[in-house]
């Protein structure tokens, strides 16, 4: 019998120790390696990623000096300074992902419009033909919690007019989201700010996005913003 325990806390020792190198050493240069790889082929764009950091018993992971260049032209189309993400053990059991933090810090987008109907993502949005979804197929479940931008920029270059539009100081916050059916009654309370063309922009809301009620409730709050500058953008004549 104690020749057996002895086996047993050997084989869990060992075990233990092969999850914390793989883990904490191994994953995260091979994950790096692919990443990068399948996301540079599927995107057509070249894609960078500085480091990757992984904590196997917390089961966090966090994405360092994501790039990714544009393609039309020299520069990046998106960046972002770090992204973590927390994912929590019950993910298991639950069979969904059960995100307990979402964090992106020093997001970066740089959109181009080249004409009138054409921008630097638009191969992105084309993409492959999409299979019809079965009507009995239900849509993956999950949870997220504690999503959180902060420092966010936005570069809007509108060619064909000759104007440049800039976010800047972009933060925003959602504490809770899920399509899990025990919480699409819960409200989600968004919360968002932003300095667009010099003007301060706060945003706030209560909304349940996965009820059949689509209940919502939004306060927008705004001053000396110059509303004629923006209707070449809405996708209809105003009466």
């Amino acid at each position: 019998m104690l020749k057996r325990l002895k086996i047993i806390s050997a084989a869990s020792a060992a075990a233990l120790l092969i999850y914390t190198l793989t883990g904490f050493l191994v994953l995260p240069p091979v994950l790096r390696s692919v990443l990068t790889k399948r996301l540079t082929q599927s995107l057509h764009r070249e894609v960078g990623i500085d480091r990757i950091r992984i904590n196997p018993f917390l089961l966090t992971a966090e994405a360092r000096g994501l790039s990714i260049q544009d393609r039309t032209q020299t520069g990046t189309f998106i960046s972002a300074g770090s992204i973590l993400v927390d994912v929590q053990w019950s993910s298991l059991f639950k069979q969904a992902p059960i995100i307990r933090e979402l964090k992106i810090d020093r997001p970066y987008l740089n959109v181009v419009r080249l004409d009138r109907d054409t921008y630097n993502f638009s191969d992105l949005i084309k993409g492959a033909d999409r299979k019809p979804q079965d009507r009995e197929d239900r849509p993956l479940e999950f949870s997220l919690a504690n999503i959180q931008i902060s420092g966010g920029r936005v570069d809007f270059d509108d060619r064909p007019v000759h104007k440049v539009h800039s976010a800047r100081d972009i933060a925003l916050a959602i504490p809770f989201i899920s399509n899990i059916p025990t919480y699409v009654d819960v409200f989600v309370q968004p919360r968002f700010q932003a300095v667009i063309n010099r003007t301060p922009v706060a945003l706030a809301g209560r909304t349940k996005p996965f009820a059949d009620s689509l209940e919502t409730t939004l306060d927008l709050n705004f001053k000396d913003i110059d509303l004629p500058y923006y209707l070449a953008y809405v996708p209809m004549q105003p009466g």
